[in-house]
């Protein structure tokens, strides 16, 4: 089972987030995978991070009108996060409450300022785990896609990616879950080859 850049619209609600997960729990075949790619907090935030430590043409922030703009992005693409909030409490504020943190997402050719929700990772593991989920893989969406060559091919995309294709991918994340009691291939490979 798939759910492709999709999760985080989903994100803006515990309620919501919950149910899609239940959804895909509950339908989830006992030998099949839930693969799941949202945007990755770590990479966002540490980006966010840097656009204050090193501002540049396509990562700054901006008061205007009460309202401070947090851009984080490249020539095609960018987040906008918006906060009444300085900076260190705007990122506390992303840390401590794990729905309904809301940014503008633009990526040229394709994305138009479409509202989107960064997803908590943590809050995430646990919801996964209360409904009998468990990671199999967990792993921003750069290191997915070289260790599964093919998929990029398969979908027609440019070899290999130009740096902004990368800075525009590595905004994601893979999570790969399996059903509790399920075998863990990984561990089984290991355990037939000792």
């Amino acid at each position: 089972m798939s759910c492709q850049f999709a999760l985080h619209y989903a994100w803006d609600t515990p309620e919501r987030a919950e149910q899609v997960l239940k959804n895909g729990a509950e339908r989830l075949a006992s030998e099949g995978y839930f693969v799941l790619t949202f945007p990755d907090w770590e990479q966002i935030t540490a980006r966010l991070f840097r656009m204050m430590e090193a501002p540049d043409k396509h990562n700054w922030t901006v008061f205007h009108e009460g309202l401070h703009t947090y851009r984080i992005g490249g020539p095609r693409h960018y987040l906008d996060f918006q906060s009444e909030k300085p900076f260190l409490d705007f990122m506390q504020e992303l840390q401590t409450e794990p729905f309904g943190r809301r940014y503008t997402y633009y990526q040229e050719g394709a994305v138009h300022g479409v509202p989107e929700y960064l997803v908590e990772p943590y809050t995430l593991r646990d919801m996964c785990a209360a409904m009998g989920l468990t990671a199999e893989l967990d792993e921003n969406f750069l290191h997915f896609d070289a260790a599964q060559g093919q998929l990029r091919r398969n979908m027609g995309a440019a070899e290999p990616m130009d740096c902004e294709c990368r800075r525009i991918a590595s905004l994601y994340r893979a999570l790969v879950l399996r059903k509790d009691g399920q075998p863990n291939r990984k561990k089984q490979r290991k355990s037939t080859l000792t």
